[in-house]
């Protein structure tokens, strides 16, 4: 068993104060591990906002997994807007990130870590991106990580499962259009408490990466296409 991931998210602000933020993340699953100090407000309970593919009934769950995976960023920020600025350092155990930007840029990887590793099941896809976190990451670079990581998936269930692998990218495309039900939930829930922008709009972006990458999967990848003619 492999030690747990720790990524320690800082958000300097220019009137000297700050916010800041651990992650800690299973190595072996790639999933969050419970904060004994997580926050369960009511916006988190299963049932508000709760979306209409929801893999839990009442009785199993008291609160949405991913719904309490931000909770605690969503209640620290929620008067804050999108475009003030800040500067946002990531440190983990072996690297140290540091971009001055805008706030919902910053929360937007931030977001992009703890809901891709909360224990929804629709979010399973996204435990190796977690795993293999990067901050800031752009669309380009997010598009290369998912479809690395999905043909790395369907190589393994080749090797150990004999089952033949989805080279069309249909069950991503499947799994993208489920995560994007997830988002839109995310994004009622959390308007319920916010008085700016910056958290809502964070978890916009996060959706439009996702609505934009199944149309990438259909295009062929033709950006793609040059950087790997000679390994192709």
């Amino acid at each position: 068993m492999m030690a747990d991931i720790l990524f320690d998210y800082q958000f300097k602000f220019d009137d000297g104060t700050s916010r800041g933020f651990k992650v800690r993340i299973d190595a072996d699953s790639g999933a969050l591990i419970d904060d004994p100090t997580m926050e369960s407000p009511d916006w988190t309970r299963l049932e508000f906002h709760q979306c209409s593919h929801c893999p839990y009934k009442k009785g199993e769950l008291t609160h949405c997994p991913v719904a309490q995976s931000v909770a605690r960023v969503a209640e620290a920020f929620k008067t804050e807007l999108s475009h003030k600025a800040t500067t946002v350092f990531v440190r983990t155990e072996n690297r140290f990130y540091g971009k001055k930007t805008d706030l919902q840029t910053g929360l937007q990887s931030l977001f992009g870590l703890v809901m891709g590793s909360s224990k929804c099941s629709h979010m399973n896809l996204f435990k190796p991106m977690s795993r293999y976190h990067l901050p800031f990451s752009t669309f380009d670079e997010t598009v290369v990580r998912v479809l690395g990581k999905f043909l790395i998936s369907q190589f393994l269930r080749v090797k150990n499962k004999g089952i033949a692998p989805d080279l069309e990218l249909i069950e991503l495309m499947d799994k993208y259009a489920q995560v994007n039900i997830v988002n839109r939930h995310i994004i009622q829930r959390v308007r319920s408490i916010s008085k700016g922008d910056a958290d809502k709009n964070a978890i916009v972006i996060l959706d439009g990466f996702a609505s934009l990458l199944p149309m990438e999967l259909q295009g062929g990848f033709e950006h793609l296409s040059k950087i790997f003619k000679d390994v192709a």
